[in-house]
């Protein structure tokens, strides 16, 4: 039997529900994916992440989306590997 060493590590780098919902209802995706990198940088919470985890070889985002190129995931995968 293959052992497999699992760490589920949960970040909470979800954009805030109120800039979500203005990007289902009205705007394009550059202006979501504009204020949701704002967001990112003004919370540290990459930054932040990434230092309690700077010992792990490879970080791994799981997420689940009907347009995988226009979903928060893809922005904060950007954002991670630009720091």
């Amino acid at each position: 039997m293959m052992k497999c060493n699992l760490k589920i590590i949960r970040m909470s780098a979800i954009p805030v529900i109120a800039l979500k919902r203005v990007y289902e209802v009205s705007s394009p995706w550059e202006g979501f994916s504009e204020k949701y990198r704002k967001e990112l940088h003004e919370t540290n919470l990459g930054k932040d992440f990434l230092k309690r985890h700077r010992d792990q070889e490879k970080i791994t985002l799981v997420y689940a989306a009907k347009d995988q190129e226009h979903c928060h995931p893809v922005i904060l995968k950007q954002y991670l590997e630009s720091l």
